[in-house]
């Protein structure tokens, strides 16, 4: 099992370089920035950030019967890779018809008292503030 983490942990790194090697490309190529929006593609764009470590993979399996789609079949391995990063630009909107009815910043010191998934907490342990 350690193997398997150290796997996947390096895996994570340089799926981090790689993304950071990208970004850039993501940013700047306006042409194709403009095509994605005409194209409704906004929220899928490069965020301006900078990714400044790794904190952790969290693995969980989903059993069969506990998972929400109706058609699956069989139990779901998930993965989630998790980094400290922090924003260089851009700005918070509001979702429209998703699961977020308020984009805002928050200290961290509120953050225990806010409704949030369990992802934010498995996080917050990763980073040493839990």
């Amino acid at each position: 099992v350690a193997a398997a983490v150290d796997e996947l942990t390096e895996a994570a790194r340089q799926l981090a370089v790689a993304l950071e090697e990208l970004r850039p490309w993501a940013v700047e190529d306006v042409d194709r920035r403009v095509e994605g929006l005409d194209r409704g593609a906004e929220d899928y764009l490069a965020k301006p950030f900078d990714i400044d470590e790794l904190l952790g993979i969290h693995s969980r399996v989903i059993p069969e019967g506990r998972r929400l789609a109706d058609a699956a079949r069989g139990p779901l391995h998930t993965l989630r890779i998790v980094y400290r990063a922090h924003v260089t630009g851009g700005r918070l909107r509001n979702e429209v018809d998703g699961s977020t009815d308020r984009a805002e910043w928050f200290p961290m010191r509120t953050v225990r008292n806010l409704q949030r998934v369990r992802l934010v907490d498995i996080a917050l342990r990763m980073a040493g503030e839990g």
